[in-house]
């Protein structure tokens, strides 16, 4: 199963990738700057003949996936470098529970400076040196901070700008006066 997934993936990235530069996914791609100077079209970027080659060279973006989810991306690329994939994750770490009701409660803000702040959110304290799991960086000031919060329904990020007493819905995207 593992061997099917990495070749599949290593056809679909390289296909992908020729289809976007406007090549077709047979014709080997150019190697010499010579030869790409008097192609009329975008400049065509060498494909990678191995795994080994693909480290070296940038990685190919496949952020924009419609036939993997980013857990199956990941896994992808670690399976290509040798490491752990999803089907070597025991089967309790891959069950979620993800509650029905998520909400982001700013209680209050105590802002001194830039280094110098406590936040409470969903009544736990937040300083610079002790940050909750959820938050990916905040930016905090007097009246308001700037969030981005990882929530696991979602499987995303949320950006948000919130002001003390404030809840923010995530399931209906809600801001709520408090």
């Amino acid at each position: 199963m593992k061997i099917f997934l990495v070749l599949f993936a290593l056809l679909f990235f390289f296909s992908g990738s020729c289809a976007a530069q406007g090549l077709p996914t047979n014709a080997p791609p150019s190697t010499t700057p010579a030869e790409t100077a008097n192609t009329v079209g975008p400049p065509v970027r060498n494909l990678p003949s191995s795994p080994v080659d693909a480290e070296q060279q940038d990685e190919f973006s496949v952020s924009e996936s419609i036939m993997f989810t980013p857990l199956e991306i990941l896994s992808i690329r670690n399976a290509l470098k040798g490491g752990e994939t999803v089907d070597n994750v025991p089967a309790a770490q891959k069950n979620y529970n993800i509650p029905p009701i998520r909400r982001i409660i700013l209680s209050g803000i105590v802002y001194r400076n830039p280094e110098d702040w406590i936040v409470w959110i969903n009544n736990q304290k937040m300083t610079p040196d002790d940050v909750l799991p959820e938050v990916v960086s905040v930016a905090v000031q007097e009246d308001k901070i700037d969030l981005e919060w990882y929530d696991i329904g979602l499987n995303d990020v949320i950006k948000i700008r919130m002001r003390p007493h404030q809840i923010y819905d995530i399931v209906t995207g809600v801001l709520l006066p408090g």
